[in-house]
Protein backbone atom coordinates (compact mmCIF):
# COMPACT_ATOMS: atom_id res chain seq x y z
CA UNK A 1 0.00 0.00 0.00
CA UNK A 2 1.56 3.74 -0.75
CA UNK A 3 -0.09 6.34 1.08
CA UNK A 4 -0.17 9.60 -0.52
CA UNK A 5 0.57 13.19 0.93
CA UNK A 6 -3.42 14.00 0.75
CA UNK A 7 -3.68 10.38 3.05
CA UNK A 8 -5.12 8.57 0.33
CA UNK A 9 -4.28 5.05 0.46
CA UNK A 10 -3.39 3.36 -2.66
CA UNK A 11 -2.89 -0.11 -3.20
CA UNK A 12 -0.33 -1.79 -5.95
CA UNK A 13 -3.19 -2.83 -8.32
CA UNK A 14 -5.04 0.96 -8.00
CA UNK A 15 -1.40 2.29 -9.11
CA UNK A 16 -1.53 0.27 -11.62
CA UNK A 17 -4.48 1.69 -13.11
CA UNK A 18 -3.85 5.25 -12.28
CA UNK A 19 -0.21 5.05 -13.63
CA UNK A 20 -0.94 5.45 -17.87
CA UNK A 21 -3.22 7.88 -17.65
CA UNK A 22 -0.48 10.01 -15.11
CA UNK A 23 1.54 9.61 -17.90
CA UNK A 24 -0.69 10.85 -21.01
CA UNK A 25 -2.37 13.52 -19.88
CA UNK A 26 -1.90 15.66 -22.65
CA UNK A 27 -3.13 13.72 -24.95
CA UNK A 28 -6.28 12.99 -23.44
CA UNK A 29 -9.43 13.37 -26.25
CA UNK A 30 -12.33 11.62 -25.41
CA UNK A 31 -12.80 10.40 -21.73
CA UNK A 32 -15.18 9.08 -19.58
CA UNK A 33 -15.71 11.06 -15.79
CA UNK A 34 -17.68 9.58 -12.89
CA UNK A 35 -20.53 11.95 -11.51
CA UNK A 36 -19.71 14.18 -8.78
CA UNK A 37 -21.43 17.28 -7.28
CA UNK A 38 -19.47 20.94 -8.01
CA UNK A 39 -16.27 19.04 -8.75
CA UNK A 40 -12.71 19.21 -8.05
CA UNK A 41 -10.29 21.96 -10.02
CA UNK A 42 -9.00 19.06 -11.64
CA UNK A 43 -12.25 17.05 -12.52
CA UNK A 44 -12.99 20.58 -14.51
CA UNK A 45 -9.56 20.58 -16.29
CA UNK A 46 -10.33 17.11 -17.21
CA UNK A 47 -13.41 18.51 -19.30
CA UNK A 48 -11.02 21.43 -20.45
CA UNK A 49 -8.18 19.51 -21.91
CA UNK A 50 -10.14 17.21 -23.88
CA UNK A 51 -12.43 16.95 -27.26
CA UNK A 52 -15.57 15.19 -25.41
CA UNK A 53 -16.26 13.69 -22.48
CA UNK A 54 -19.44 11.26 -20.96
CA UNK A 55 -20.36 10.98 -17.66
CA UNK A 56 -21.18 7.55 -16.50
CA UNK A 57 -23.85 7.20 -14.34
CA UNK A 58 -24.79 3.51 -14.22
CA UNK A 59 -21.32 2.54 -12.77
CA UNK A 60 -21.87 0.88 -9.53
CA UNK A 61 -21.04 3.68 -6.67
CA UNK A 62 -18.43 3.82 -4.48
CA UNK A 63 -18.91 4.54 -1.10
CA UNK A 64 -16.23 7.26 0.34
CA UNK A 65 -14.98 8.63 -2.63
CA UNK A 66 -15.91 12.62 -4.28
CA UNK A 67 -18.92 10.95 -6.15
CA UNK A 68 -21.12 12.74 -3.13
CA UNK A 69 -18.81 14.71 -1.22
CA UNK A 70 -17.07 18.16 -2.29
CA UNK A 71 -14.15 19.95 -0.67
CA UNK A 72 -13.94 23.90 0.10
CA UNK A 73 -11.38 25.94 2.36
CA UNK A 74 -13.45 26.34 5.48
CA UNK A 75 -12.34 28.73 8.53
CA UNK A 76 -10.44 25.73 9.76
CA UNK A 77 -9.12 24.21 6.61
CA UNK A 78 -10.31 21.71 4.36
CA UNK A 79 -13.69 21.10 4.89
CA UNK A 80 -16.10 18.34 3.56
CA UNK A 81 -19.14 18.72 2.58
CA UNK A 82 -21.05 15.11 1.99
CA UNK A 83 -24.75 14.91 0.11
CA UNK A 84 -26.34 12.09 2.31
CA UNK A 85 -27.92 8.69 0.54
CA UNK A 86 -30.36 6.58 1.60
CA UNK A 87 -28.40 3.68 3.12
CA UNK A 88 -30.12 0.88 1.79
CA UNK A 89 -29.15 1.73 -1.71
CA UNK A 90 -25.39 1.89 -0.85
CA UNK A 91 -24.36 -2.00 -1.37
CA UNK A 92 -23.94 -3.10 -5.36
CA UNK A 93 -25.83 -0.33 -6.69
CA UNK A 94 -25.70 2.03 -10.31
CA UNK A 95 -25.19 5.88 -9.48
CA UNK A 96 -28.09 6.63 -10.93
CA UNK A 97 -30.48 5.03 -9.00
CA UNK A 98 -29.21 6.34 -5.58
CA UNK A 99 -31.48 8.53 -4.07
CA UNK A 100 -30.86 11.61 -2.05
CA UNK A 101 -31.31 11.25 1.80
CA UNK A 102 -33.11 14.40 3.57
CA UNK A 103 -34.11 13.26 7.03
CA UNK A 104 -30.61 15.44 7.34
CA UNK A 105 -31.05 18.91 6.87
CA UNK A 106 -27.95 19.06 4.36
CA UNK A 107 -28.62 21.81 2.32
CA UNK A 108 -29.10 24.27 5.05
CA UNK A 109 -25.77 22.64 6.40
CA UNK A 110 -23.89 23.14 2.64
CA UNK A 111 -25.14 26.64 2.29
CA UNK A 112 -24.26 27.86 5.67
CA UNK A 113 -20.76 26.30 5.10
CA UNK A 114 -20.10 28.09 1.76
CA UNK A 115 -21.21 31.47 2.81
CA UNK A 116 -19.16 31.22 5.81
CA UNK A 117 -15.95 30.20 3.94
CA UNK A 118 -16.81 32.42 1.03
CA UNK A 119 -19.22 35.43 1.76
CA UNK A 120 -15.58 37.78 1.24
CA UNK A 121 -14.27 36.25 -1.74
CA UNK A 122 -14.56 38.99 -4.81
CA UNK A 123 -17.02 37.30 -7.03
CA UNK A 124 -19.16 35.00 -3.94
CA UNK A 125 -21.71 37.47 -4.38
CA UNK A 126 -22.22 37.30 -8.26
CA UNK A 127 -23.31 33.32 -8.13
CA UNK A 128 -24.89 32.98 -4.64
CA UNK A 129 -28.43 33.21 -5.76
CA UNK A 130 -28.13 30.41 -8.08
CA UNK A 131 -26.03 28.04 -6.47
CA UNK A 132 -28.29 28.58 -3.24
CA UNK A 133 -31.42 27.54 -5.67
CA UNK A 134 -29.46 24.39 -6.88
CA UNK A 135 -28.32 23.71 -2.86
CA UNK A 136 -32.13 23.74 -1.97
CA UNK A 137 -33.78 22.41 -5.17
CA UNK A 138 -35.22 19.01 -3.42
CA UNK A 139 -33.72 16.44 -6.11
CA UNK A 140 -34.43 12.76 -5.43
CA UNK A 141 -31.57 11.60 -7.18
CA UNK A 142 -28.05 11.93 -6.68
CA UNK A 143 -27.53 12.10 -10.33
CA UNK A 144 -29.94 14.98 -10.94
CA UNK A 145 -28.13 17.13 -8.17
CA UNK A 146 -24.98 16.67 -9.45
CA UNK A 147 -25.76 17.32 -12.99
CA UNK A 148 -27.05 20.60 -12.01
CA UNK A 149 -23.95 21.48 -10.49
CA UNK A 150 -22.26 20.38 -13.59
CA UNK A 151 -24.98 22.52 -15.90
CA UNK A 152 -23.67 25.50 -13.65
CA UNK A 153 -20.06 25.14 -14.00
CA UNK A 154 -20.01 24.49 -17.65
CA UNK A 155 -21.89 27.53 -18.07
CA UNK A 156 -19.75 29.85 -16.18
CA UNK A 157 -16.65 28.61 -17.49
CA UNK A 158 -18.25 28.46 -20.81
CA UNK A 159 -17.57 24.38 -20.73
CA UNK A 160 -19.19 22.34 -23.13
CA UNK A 161 -21.63 19.82 -21.48
CA UNK A 162 -20.95 15.92 -22.05
CA UNK A 163 -22.22 13.81 -24.62
CA UNK A 164 -25.13 11.73 -24.00
CA UNK A 165 -24.32 8.47 -26.69
CA UNK A 166 -23.76 5.08 -24.98
CA UNK A 167 -19.88 4.56 -26.07
CA UNK A 168 -18.73 1.34 -24.41
CA UNK A 169 -15.75 2.64 -21.63
CA UNK A 170 -13.17 0.54 -23.45
CA UNK A 171 -13.36 3.19 -26.46
CA UNK A 172 -12.56 5.91 -23.81
CA UNK A 173 -10.03 7.03 -21.46
CA UNK A 174 -11.51 5.82 -18.47
CA UNK A 175 -10.37 8.81 -16.00
CA UNK A 176 -13.57 7.44 -13.12
CA UNK A 177 -10.69 7.55 -10.76
CA UNK A 178 -10.68 11.57 -10.33
CA UNK A 179 -13.72 10.94 -8.52
CA UNK A 180 -12.71 7.82 -6.57
CA UNK A 181 -10.84 9.91 -3.89
CA UNK A 182 -12.65 11.12 -0.12
CA UNK A 183 -10.56 14.21 -0.15
CA UNK A 184 -8.74 16.94 -2.15
CA UNK A 185 -5.96 14.35 -3.29
CA UNK A 186 -4.88 14.87 -6.98
CA UNK A 187 -4.94 11.68 -9.57
CA UNK A 188 -3.11 13.27 -12.21
CA UNK A 189 -0.37 15.23 -13.58
CA UNK A 190 -2.42 18.39 -14.81
CA UNK A 191 -0.76 21.34 -13.44
CA UNK A 192 -2.81 23.12 -11.12
CA UNK A 193 -1.57 26.34 -10.43
CA UNK A 194 -1.76 28.35 -7.05
CA UNK A 195 -4.10 31.12 -6.87
CA UNK A 196 -4.85 33.55 -4.19
CA UNK A 197 -7.50 31.85 -1.86
CA UNK A 198 -9.26 34.29 1.35
CA UNK A 199 -8.30 31.42 3.21
CA UNK A 200 -4.52 31.83 2.60
CA UNK A 201 -3.76 34.47 5.33
CA UNK A 202 -4.65 31.97 8.09
CA UNK A 203 -3.63 28.70 6.20
CA UNK A 204 -1.52 27.81 3.45
CA UNK A 205 -2.92 27.07 0.15
CA UNK A 206 -5.14 23.92 -0.18
CA UNK A 207 -4.96 22.78 -3.50
CA UNK A 208 -7.66 21.20 -5.85
CA UNK A 209 -10.98 21.79 -3.87
CA UNK A 210 -14.22 22.24 -5.25
CA UNK A 211 -14.27 24.61 -8.49
CA UNK A 212 -17.03 26.58 -6.26
CA UNK A 213 -12.90 27.83 -4.76
CA UNK A 214 -11.59 29.31 -7.80
CA UNK A 215 -14.82 30.65 -8.84
CA UNK A 216 -15.38 32.64 -6.20
CA UNK A 217 -11.75 33.23 -4.99
CA UNK A 218 -10.89 34.40 -8.94
CA UNK A 219 -13.66 34.60 -10.98
CA UNK A 220 -15.28 32.27 -14.32
CA UNK A 221 -11.97 33.74 -16.59
CA UNK A 222 -9.41 31.70 -14.60
CA UNK A 223 -9.60 28.78 -16.65
CA UNK A 224 -8.37 30.62 -19.81
CA UNK A 225 -4.96 29.70 -21.08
Amino acid sequence: MLKTSGQFVLSKRMLKTFVPYLQAMENIQHITLATAPFPSIEYVMCIKLCETYRVDLKEKFIKQSNRNRYHIAGPNGLQTLIVPLEHRQLFDTKTHLLKIDYSERWQNQHWRSLTTAYNRSPFFEFYADEIKKTIMHRFEFLSDFNNATLQFICKHFKLPLPIESEIQISQLMDLRFVSSAKNNLQTTKIELKPYLQIVKSKYDFISNLSILDLLFNIGPHSLKD
